[in-house]
């Protein structure tokens, strides 16, 4: 068992992360004619149906992050048994995806206020703004999670342990 890597952790952490603010983004391109609905004004007559569409979608929205965190979760122990790591790994990766989950960082907008600026450089339309955006953030998450690899196979050959 080799020792705990921060750099590898981080970089499995932040790539996880980054997919699921790409799920996020795809889960809001195809629900846009909902989101839209809700920000409207409405009389009393369709507040049940806003407050169901509200309830489906924020339930969803749940359901999808934890999925992806899960999965994530699952393929870093994978990583982790493979290439013959610490578990320390991925249970520092799994407290600090749920710390992400308890404090509010994903489902508040915190950190998405600064993706919107990215959305609206391709028009008008929500859509695609959202879709665009979904591609590149699971794009960059793609790229940490291969980074970490990369790193964590180099320095499976350059440690010097003896086997």
């Amino acid at each position: 068992m080799k020792n705990f890597n921060l750099r590898i952790t981080l970089f499995y952490f932040f790539g996880i992360l980054f997919i699921i603010y790409g799920f996020q983004r795809f889960f809001y391109s195809f629900q846009i004619k909902e989101i839209l609905y809700l920000r409207k004004d409405i009389n009393d007559v369709e507040w049940t149906k806003r407050i169901k569409i509200l309830d489906d979608f924020l339930w969803y929205r749940l359901y999808l992050a934890f999925v992806i965190a899960s999965l994530g979760i699952v393929f870093v122990a994978y990583m982790n048994w493979k290439n013959k790591n610490h578990y320390i790994n991925t249970v520092i990766i799994f407290l600090l995806l749920l710390m992400t989950f308890f404090s509010g960082i994903i489902f508040n907008n915190t950190i998405n206020q600064y993706f919107s600026y990215f959305e609206k450089l391709f028009g008008k339309s929500y859509e695609y703004g959202y879709f665009a955006c979904g591609i590149v953030l699971n794009f960059v998450g793609s790229l940490l999670i291969l980074k970490s690899i990369r790193i964590e196979k180099s320095t499976v050959h350059n440690s010097g342990f003896m086997q």
